[in-house]
């Protein structure tokens, strides 16, 4: 074959540029689940920024808002695109000119992490902020499934949990203060517990009645499923007259 001497350069050139080419790794990211259980709020929106970043936004990110993620009080949503420090507002829907919460938060790679967005009210936010343990089940053994408990309700005494299979009464969790989160505890994941599933009940402790009660199954949302783990919350206002009765919500830690 013949090359000219324009042939010999560009083929010149396309080695010396290919072995400039450098292959670029992209950035590990970090998982992160943020939870509404304010009791009276309209959807919150996620709204990230770096640290020179407005605290509160203005009018003209409205039209951004308008496609923005929501996420409805008793309601979760799962994220996997941001790592290192990060900032974060939370306005409603309704009003996002005003943030209830701004924070910053530290992901780091591969990391595993909660936000749980409380309070008694839409004027009293608090805050919990988790890095979370998820167990592993190896499929060979026992059919296993990993559950914790936390206390969302803002004025609620503590609380305990039992299984409403068993007349005892006996607690697989006890003394859940408010923000207080357990461990994950394993529960069996058989065909009879696949089956039959299992309906936690939430008592306040000090007079042992039951404030509500979680079904979580097959036909639940999220189901349950062998190898799986998943959080059990109490959110809402505590008391007969409150306005955002409470509740029980299971969050998926698959």
């Amino acid at each position: 074959m013949i090359f000219n001497k324009y042939s010999i350069l560009i083929l010149t050139s396309l080695i010396i540029l290919s072995g400039c080419i450098k292959t670029s790794t992209p950035p590990g990211t970090s998982a992160l689940t943020i939870v509404n259980a304010i009791p009276n709020s309209n959807p919150l929106v996620t709204n990230f920024y770096g640290n020179t970043g407005s605290q509160i936004q203005n009018a003209d990110t409205l039209q951004y808002y308008a496609t923005a993620l929501q996420i409805y009080y008793a309601n979760w949503s799962e994220l996997s695109s941001y790592s290192g420090k990060t900032s974060l507002s939370l306005p409603q829907i309704s009003d996002t000119t005003t943030s209830l919460t701004n924070l910053t938060l530290n992901l780091q790679i591969g990391g595993i992490y909660s936000l749980f967005i409380t309070g008694s009210d839409t004027a009293h936010v608090d805050t919990l902020f988790t890095k979370d343990n998820i167990p592993y089940y190896p499929f060979s053994g026992d059919s296993l499934i990993g559950v914790r408990f936390i206390n969302l309700s803002t004025g609620s005494l503590p609380i305990l949990i039992t299984l409403q299979s068993d007349s005892t009464h006996t607690p697989i969790a006890n003394n859940i203060s408010y923000k207080t989160v357990t461990s994950f505890q394993q529960l069996s994941a058989n065909s009879n517990a696949l089956a039959n599933g299992y309906t936690f009940e939430i008592r306040d402790v000090a007079s042992d009645s039951v404030i509500t009660t979680v079904p979580f199954n097959t036909g639940t949302y999220p189901a349950m499923f062998p190898f799986k783990s998943v959080t059990v919350c109490l959110i809402g206002q505590p008391g007969a007259t409150a306005a955002v009765p409470q509740s029980g919500l299971i969050i998926p830690n698959y």
